[in-house]
């Protein structure tokens, strides 16, 4: 990314910089430097042979364009998929993300959730989720039914106020609540597309909206922070990062990293105050929820200490599921030598604390404790909030530490 040279060849700019969003595309997946592009035959070694000892993530992507027949081409890919785990193992979470609506029929999505539970049964504890990425306009009872009838418990509400007006309407939203009151077994969190082009107003009312009506995560990301921008641009799409942290802080919600917000009943919030969660293309996740398959065309997931993501190219995929491959696959590995690093940023997006003692010698390294965003706490390092605000740039500090090299 263009901001984080700038940063690094002027460290003066750190505390100058607008604030962006701590997501796992900006602060995670630079540290899995290594990659490597697997051609459809070398997929199978991705498994490994070591047994997957945690419970399973199945994620199915969902591209906006349709894709005949996709829910065949899903369940042949889980099916070889299953041929090379070297064990069974319970999966805990099941995902539809992306766009599930565009891309599958109700008798569709039927099929494919009875076919994915024989391959993959879910276990039957009280936490275990089964989740589906909706728009508001897609939340009728109808459709609602049929989720609950097929045992989904989650929805992610997909809500682009990427071009919002200050006085743009809530009546729509409003009325996808309306129907998912219905639905009490079904809960809800929020990821709110925003922009240089949002209004304040709008996304105060937004997030008010969203508290009373019992959403329980929200997930502020940025449509163009990788887009080129002016500064004028950047520090709009910054203000609006900081007003949400303010906002939800004054309603006691906990942040989690600079961007995700959960209220205090929200079951990662003990966890989090508990152990460090560990913060993943899915949002932040306990140790124990670390192996994600992901399934379909530009799918990621994570077996072992490897993510892939899988090729964007429909017709790369689905040459390669008719011929019984796996499609191929990017792999991002984590070197060796940056562990400790890595765990004490961890700590810091989830917690906002790393023990002093384990992280002093960073400190002085990086010249942290020469700026305003650390303070000591008992045997804790702590972020000040201009601290969290900065997560991305401390990101930065330790990166270019630990790899002494030019990003």
């Amino acid at each position: 990314m263009v901001v984080r040279k700038l940063i690094v060849e002027n460290p003066a700019l750190l505390s100058a910089a607008p604030a962006l969003p701590a997501g796992f595309d900006n602060v995670v997946l630079p540290w899995y430097s290594e990659r490597q592009k697997l051609p459809a035959h070398s997929v199978q070694d991705l498994a490994g042979r070591e047994e997957i000892a945690n419970s399973l993530g199945v994620n199915v992507y969902c591209p906006r364009q349709a894709v005949e027949s996709y829910e065949q081409f899903i369940c042949q890919e889980a099916r070889l998929f299953q041929e090379l785990l070297p064990n069974e193992s319970i999966t805990h979470t099941l995902w539809l993300r992306g766009d599930p609506v565009r891309q599958f029929s109700p008798e569709a999505i039927t099929a494919l959730i009875y076919r994915l539970n024989k391959q993959f049964p879910l276990d039957d504890s009280a936490d275990t989720v089964r989740g589906i990425e909706l728009r508001p306009s897609a939340l009728t009872d109808e459709r609602l039914a049929l989720l609950s009838g097929l045992g989904f418990n989650r929805i992610n509400l997909i809500i682009d106020a990427s071009i919002a007006s200050d006085d743009r309407s809530l009546s729509k939203l409003d009325m996808a609540f309306a129907h998912l009151a219905n639905f009490g077994q079904i809960g809800v969190e929020c990821r709110i597309l925003f922009s240089s082009d949002s209004h304040p107003a709008f996304l105060s009312r937004l997030l008010r909206d969203l508290i009373q009506s019992g959403c329980d995560l929200i997930h502020l990301a940025q449509t163009d922070d990788r887009k080129p921008q002016t500064l004028a641009q950047r520090s709009a799409s910054a203000n609006l990062l900081l007003q949400a942290l303010t906002e939800l802080s004054e309603q006691n919600w906990l942040a989690l990293g600079n961007d995700r917000f959960i209220p205090k009943h929200h079951k990662l919030y003990e966890a989090s105050q508990r152990d460090a969660l560990q913060l993943s293309p899915w949002g932040f996740q306990q140790e124990r929820q670390q192996q994600w398959l992901g399934l379909g065309i530009a799918a990621m997931g994570r077996l072992h200490n490897t993510y892939y993501r899988t090729d964007a190219a429909a017709k790369n995929y689905i040459e390669a599921i008719s011929n019984r491959s796996l499609p191929p696959k990017t792999i991002f590995r984590r070197p060796p030598g940056c562990t400790s690093t890595f765990v004490a940023l961890q700590h810091l997006l989830s917690q906002h604390r790393v023990n002093s003692a384990d992280f002093q010698n960073l400190a002085e390294a990086t010249g942290l404790l020469d700026t305003p965003w650390l303070v000591k706490a008992g045997d804790d390092y702590c972020l000040t909030p201009e601290g969290i605000k900065n997560l991305y740039a401390i990101h930065i500090l330790l990166f270019t530490l630990s790899n002494k090299r030019e990003l």
